[in-house]
């Protein structure tokens, strides 16, 4: 029975995805891997395994299409310079000249080659559009993965935090009203004493309890204040 209602989730599961993807698909998106906003929010060190696997599937086909693109620029500036080597070279086709003739036969043979070649690059480079742009979908819902389930986890500690700082703000505040009281009590009293005692010999006892230790200053707080004022 449990395992029936795992395979209903699932397959709801996945139905759901399918109704969402099909939402998705066809939505302009740029080249991620192309866009420095894209680095930007994915340093390398970010990066999942999911991330990287899609991401390199998605810069293969990038670069398929670069080099499709430049052999076929290749393929045709050589088919130019032949097509131009048999025109100027016609006679050939009534020539009794057996190399002018074999290197005619060999521009033909070369032009055939490069037809093919033009052929199937230009069948490669018809589907890599299709195939680029679903990549670039495949990474996107990768990174969209990653980033909803990071929002998630930021939110739940948000809320964890903020029910912290809920709960601690009153003991908070009555900690400050105590360090404050304490503060205003030591001014007092000190003030009291330089009053009643003197200046001179109120600073001998401050020398003997070293009130004016550098590493004591934090301790004192308001206390300081009144013994730097009464000096």
């Amino acid at each position: 029975m449990i395992y029936e209602i795992e395979g209903i989730l699932m397959k709801r599961k996945k139905t759901n995805n399918s109704k969402f993807e099909s939402f998705v698909q066809g939505k302009k998106i740029p080249l991620l891997t192309l866009d420095k906003k894209w680095h930007d929010l994915f340093p390398q060190e970010t990066k999942t395994p999911a991330i990287k696997k899609a991401e390199a599937e998605l810069n293969k086909l990038i670069q398929q299409q670069g080099q499709l693109n430049n052999e076929l620029k290749e393929y045709s500036a050589l088919k130019n310079n032949i097509m131009k080597d048999i025109v100027d070279n016609m006679e050939a086709a009534t020539s009794n000249d057996s190399s002018l003739v074999k290197k005619q036969l060999k521009n033909q043979k070369y032009i055939l080659d490069i037809n093919k070649k033009l052929e199937e690059h230009n069948a490669k480079l018809e589907n890599l559009p299709d195939e680029i742009e679903q990549a670039n979908e495949n990474l996107m819902m990768v990174c969209m993965e990653y980033l909803y389930g990071k929002l998630k986890e930021n939110d739940e500690q948000i809320t964890a935090l903020t029910e912290w700082i809920r709960e601690i703000r009153p003991k908070l505040t009555e900690s400050l009203i105590e360090r404050d009281e304490l503060q205003t009590y030591n001014a007092t009293m000190y003030g009291y004493m330089h009053d009643l005692f003197g200046a001179e010999i109120t600073s001998i006892f401050d020398i003997k309890y070293k009130a004016f230790q550098p590493e004591e200053e934090f301790k004192k707080g308001a206390f300081t204040n009144a013994v730097s004022s009464k000096r």
